[in-house]
């Protein structure tokens, strides 16, 4: 068996050791491939699920509903301001408003919330048509509407979380 020298022998152990650095090179790609893979199929699924659990749909709803709650809150806010002061409608209109938030605030889903939204929409509309009854508030119940409406809007949102009922 012939000698070699130590350059052919270090040449021998570079080859073998790029050839193995390939090989677990490959191997670690084929890894990596599949960890993908598998982070896709289940990020697929928890979206497949939130579909299914009508996820979408429920945010779409929360946000409608939370836009037309705010703009029954804006209506009022509106037919509020520019009347004169001193008026006792105005304080009539924000104890309306109020009971409007202790029913939003007993709601527990979103079929409840609607409901209350609803009714909402239909009583500011009909005080827009008799807006001469009201008058310009007073800074104090510039801040009661606000905090009404702050808390109207919490629980607006705590209940359209919460599945509809059928």
């Amino acid at each position: 068996m012939p000698y070699r020298s130590d350059v052919e022998a270090l040449e021998a152990r570079l080859r073998a050791l790029d050839a193995e650095l390939r090989a677990r090179t490959r191997v670690r790609d084929e890894a990596a491939g599949l960890l993908a893979d598998a982070r896709r199929r289940e990020r697929e699924a928890r979206i497949d699920e939130d579909i299914a659990r009508g996820g979408p749909m429920r945010r779409r709803r929360l946000i409608a509903l939370v836009a037309a709650a705010a703009t029954a809150l804006c209506i009022v806010a509106a037919l509020v301001l520019g009347r004169t002061p001193r008026d006792p409608g105005v304080d009539d209109a924000l104890d309306q408003l109020d009971r409007f938030g202790d029913q939003m605030c007993a709601c527990r889903n979103q079929t409840c919330a609607q409901a209350v939204t609803d009714e909402v929409t239909t009583w500011a509309t009909l005080l827009a048509q008799k807006q001469s009854d009201l008058a310009r508030p007073s800074e104090a119940q510039n801040k009661r509407a606000q905090a009404i409406a702050d808390r109207f809007g919490e629980c607006t949102t705590r209940a359209m979380q919460q599945p509809p009922v059928p």
